[in-house]
């Protein structure tokens, strides 16, 4: 069973330090990062881990990507 974790500003800074130390901490760890933008790091584990880690792109400025 996943423990679920949803980060939002997750692609810099705190947001996405949050989202590396739950990915790493644990293998039952499921985390979705949701962010404007996906970083280059986030891509690599997009690729890779595809069973644990999912990327919704989101800018809640811009209601229209909001669905």
């Amino acid at each position: 069973m996943y423990n679920l974790f949803i980060i939002t500003g997750a692609n810099k800074g705190l947001g996405k330090a949050i989202c590396e130390i739950l990915f790493h901490e644990s293998p039952d760890n499921f985390v979705v990062s949701i962010s404007r933008k996906l970083s280059e790091e986030q891509k690599v584990m997009v690729k890779n881990n595809h069973d644990r880690f999912l990327f919704i792109e989101l800018d809640s400025i811009k209601t229209e990507t909001i669905s």
